[in-house]
């Protein structure tokens, strides 16, 4: 499926919510902003609509969108894979010197300080997390959080989006403080945002705890959360950063790998074939391509030697480049260690009792 859309259209509507900013966070400097957003799945008035509508209509897999996609009649509109957002169609931006241009769209003079592509349409959250050196003033008025539309008139011919000032928290600055807030914030947001997406009591807040629906959210808005506010989750491990990483994700080694990555194009090309041709993540599709890439090498050493232990290490160093991209991870890596670990030594006793 091609990354933009079939017919260049006008952009369904976006909003913005709640946008508030944090700081000291993981390094001294550092800032972290989330917010709430909606883009919506239909228009019409009493769903479900006939056919996907809104931003539903730009969905790699767009299961569970419409009747003519699997919905039920009379049922919400909630797509299968809400997550699966065509590639550069919607954006996550904040600003500084922000002024309105169209409607609320950030004029020309408007100085755009970090982006990252949307991947979840209907209600959500976002957040985008700035490390020490960025050049936005704590407190100033001109800071602002948008969510947009693509500009590409390839994509829409009108581009649409929602932009609000930035409310600075008022704890004190200490990072224990900010955490703290950050953590009594996020419950909030995921009350709302029961609310707004018509879900029962206790669906991602359960006892004052996030629980696993909730965590996804917030892991989507900032995936390192659940190390730097541990207290906040349900069942939490306890752990908690206390050395900067720019991406961490609880496993310092998964951490450092992550860091790497980021540093190419590798992830995002595999995440953009993967949900436009597949409707899967980039990290699934990876880990498909250096298993049959393991796959290919194990068969070609055991063609020369005959024996299982250099095609299993050909298939395991395979598999290791592949974790250098995320692809796969280093938890992923370690259950199939254990499993060709156990393999290899049913094959000894085999042996030795031959």
């Amino acid at each position: 499926m091609s990354s933009k859309s079939a017919f260049a259209v006008t952009a369904p509507s976006i909003t913005i919510q709640e946008p508030t900013c944090y700081r000291n966070l993981i390094y001294t400097g550092d800032m972290f902003c989330i917010a709430r957003y909606n883009l919506p799945t239909f228009t019409t008035t009493s769903p479900p609509p006939t056919n996907p509508e809104a931003w539903s209509e730009y969905l790699a897999d767009k299961t569970n969108t419409s009747t003519s996609t699997g919905l039920s009649a009379g049922a919400r509109v909630d797509p299968y894979e809400a997550t699966s957002l065509l590639p550069n169609h919607a954006f996550i931006q904040i600003y500084r010197n922000y002024s309105p241009g169209v409607g609320t769209l950030p004029s020309a003079t408007s100085i755009l300080e970090q982006e990252v592509r949307v991947f979840r349409i209907d209600h959500a959250l976002a957040g985008l997390y700035s490390t020490s050196g960025h050049s936005m003033t704590w407190g100033a008025s001109d800071i602002y959080m948008c969510v947009v539309s693509s500009a590409d008139p390839t994509i829409f011919t009108t581009q649409t989006g929602d932009c609000k000032g930035v409310t600075w928290n008022s704890s004190s600055s200490d990072e224990t403080s900010q955490r703290l807030q950050l953590g009594n914030d996020i419950l909030d947001l995921l009350l709302e945002l029961e609310n707004a997406r018509s879900v029962s009591n206790n669906s991602y807040v359960i006892g004052e705890k996030i629980g696993s629906a909730g965590r996804i959210f917030v892991l989507e808005a900032f995936s390192v959360a659940d190390d730097i506010i541990p207290s906040f989750f349900q069942a939490s491990g306890g752990l908690s950063i206390e050395s900067p990483y720019a991406t961490p994700t609880g496993n310092a080694l998964q951490d450092k790998l992550d860091i790497e990555a980021s540093t190419t194009s590798i992830p995002g090309a595999l995440d953009t074939l993967g949900s436009n041709f597949f409707g899967i993540s980039g990290g699934a599709l990876g880990t498909i391509i250096f298993v049959g890439f393991g796959i290919g090498v194990f068969i070609l050493v055991y063609g020369y030697t005959r024996e299982p232990v250099l095609p299993i290490a050909g298939f395991m160093v395979t598999l290791l480049a592949g974790s250098f991209v995320r692809s796969p991870t280093i938890s992923v890596l370690g259950v199939l260690i254990v499993i060709l670990s156990l393999l290899g030594a049913m094959f000894i006793f085999r042996k030795f009792a031959s």
